[in-house]
């Protein structure tokens, strides 16, 4: 082999990250593009993570398909949606929270409160950005 050799680190130290620029859906159809900096995890890791998100998908309809048993029955109580929406818009914050740690939005530090904020504003985030992160973990952006 003749070239320039490369070094790289197979045993990095710390967190590594990256930075994407993200199309956030909107209501005027004018996607909001903020940069979010990701958690790179190795193939192990990501396995994980998607092992943990199955495992919380699975729970999250066991419960359901419990709650639809008693719902059921004569004197079950009305579904309260404001409710699971709060309980929906957690559960977002937490999948976000798994993978991303900030993000470029000077007037708002990142954290789980302003994530929550953000998620209740634009309801498309969530899949946008669980979609482009799996984008930037197996396939990365090509050219400059």
């Amino acid at each position: 082999m003749t070239g320039k050799k490369i070094v790289l680190d197979l045993d990095p130290q710390g967190q590594i990250t990256f930075t994407r620029g993200v199309k956030i859906p909107t209501g005027d159809g004018k996607p909001l593009e903020i940069e979010f900096e990701f958690l790179f995890r190795d193939r192990v890791e990501m396995a994980e993570l998607m092992q943990k998100w199955e495992d919380q998908v699975k729970a999250t309809r066991e419960a359901a398909k419990a709650a639809a048993t008693q719902e059921l029955q004569p004197a079950s109580p009305p579904v309260d949606v404001v409710a699971s929406t709060r309980e929906g818009i957690a559960s977002d914050v937490e999948t976000l929270m798994d993978f991303i740690c900030g993000w470029n939005v000077g007037n708002n530090p990142f954290n789980a409160d302003s994530l929550a904020k953000f998620v209740r504003r634009y309801p498309g985030a969530p899949l946008a950005l669980v979609r482009d992160y799996r984008e930037g973990m197996t396939e990365g952006r090509l050219g400059n």
